[in-house]
């Protein structure tokens, strides 16, 4: 809140700053995600936030405008799906249905991605992937310390590094973004 204070002020003080949505919600979303779940609403949860990785990854590798927007799009698409075959080997062993398209809310983000083109595509792609992927990180993370479930526990163990992956890479892209 305070930061978001900070740079209404400096607006009004005439300088023009960029600030992604993201960076805004940062502290919102890790508090909303530091704790864990239930495991079949973890299940649910994971398989919806991979289902909207790789929907992003596609429209990523059509329309983004630099070599590395679509490298990182077609990384997602690859590790998310790998991710979501091991999720529902672990659904059907419980008897657990996971949702196999992204939710209706996520909707409004895809059909907001559908319509972007080149560099403003580009940068709120990446901003986009830095918040869901330290809402994820964070969720993860905390599925992991309560978790039960030895087949979960290990799916966690496997998935969380790759998802630090994708945060590491999407901050660099979005440094190498703000700097232009």
């Amino acid at each position: 809140m305070k930061r978001a204070a900070f740079v209404l002020g400096l607006a009004a003080l005439g300088g023009y700053l960029y600030v992604a949505p993201a960076a805004l919600a940062k502290d919102d979303n890790k508090k909303d995600a530091e704790k864990a779940l239930p495991d079949n609403d973890f299940l649910v949860k994971a398989a919806t936030g991979n289902a909207m990785e790789i929907t992003l990854g596609a429209i990523a590798l059509r329309q983004g405008a630099s070599e590395s927007v679509r490298q990182f799009g077609q990384r997602l698409l690859t590790d998310h799906r790998s991710a979501n075959q091991t999720l529902g080997l672990i659904a059907r062993e419980q008897k657990i249905t996971l949702p196999q398209q992204v939710s209706q809310e996520d909707l409004k983000v895809v059909d907001k991605f559908s319509r972007l083109k080149g560099n403003d595509f580009d940068r709120q792609f990446i901003d986009q992937m830095v918040a869901d992927h330290e809402k994820d990180v964070s969720l993860y993370e905390a599925q992991a310390k309560e978790t039960k479930d030895r087949h979960l526990k290990k799916y966690i163990d496997k998935t969380l590094p790759v998802i630090k992956r994708h945060l590491k890479i999407a901050r660099k892209l979005q440094a190498k973004a703000e700097k232009r």
